[in-house]
């Protein structure tokens, strides 16, 4: 069965996300950005409140995806706190100055989280080589959270297609960056990924509503019949 994941800003986007059927959450604040690390409050609420998978992002500032000593030490804090109250697992990336994949660093919040699965997230995409840091993240990341290294999943579909067929034994794949209602279908048929993130896709008027998350749950149910 296809997985849906929708983001949840708030303890009531969370149960509402559940609610229509979705797989987990992604806990995140300030979305306009593309998301940063929740209070842990909210965090630990909708941990409480649900029993779907919930996946807690770790990004410190929207200025880029490169991180000072400051930042990776606010960055380890929050892992190591992700691991304290039980999320299932951290939702991280980082790049090097040379818009590499920065892999040192991604043990160090691995290892910070206690050993939580870690997702990578859509830095990927604007990394110099995707395709050759989804190789290098076997063994360290669990999930790879991603356009397919473009702009948005339209894009990116096929080359997010010949990873999961390259490096899916190794690695979960989940579609990002402009997942509708009405491009699922297509996307589930030209990836082959095991999973679906939305954002805006399941909200209205700027919050998720039940009956969007359950239309997107029945069209992923209705492509693996």
């Amino acid at each position: 069965m296809y997985r849906l994941e929708v983001i949840a800003s708030t303890l009531q986007e969370a149960i509402d996300a559940q609610t229509g059927g979705a797989d987990s959450v992604e806990i995140c604040v300030d979305l306009a950005v593309g998301g940063l690390t929740p209070p842990l409050d909210l965090a630990r609420a909708i941990r409480d409140a649900v029993i779907i998978d919930t996946h807690m992002m770790i990004r410190p500032h929207a200025a880029s995806f490169y991180y000072t000593p400051h930042d990776i030490d606010v960055i380890l804090r929050a892992a190591e706190s992700a691991a304290r109250i039980g999320v299932t697992q951290i939702v991280f990336g980082a790049l090097t100055s040379n818009d590499e994949v920065d892999l040192e660093l991604v043990r160090q919040v691995k290892q910070a989280a206690g050993g939580l699965a870690l997702t990578f997230h859509r830095a990927l995409d604007d990394a110099r080589d995707p395709t050759g840091d989804v190789a290098a993240l076997r063994g360290l990341a669990d999930r790879i959270l991603s356009s397919g290294g473009a702009p948005n999943i339209r894009e990116g579909r096929e080359r997010m297609g010949a990873w999961v067929r390259t490096y899916g034994a190794a690695l979960r794949f989940a579609c990002a960056g402009g997942v509708t209602l009405d491009n699922l279908p297509e996307l589930v048929r030209t990836t082959g990924a095991p999973e679906y993130h939305v954002g805006s896709a399941a909200r209205s008027n700027g919050v998720v509503e039940v009956a969007r998350v359950r239309s997107l749950r029945e069209t992923l149910d209705r492509q693996g019949q």
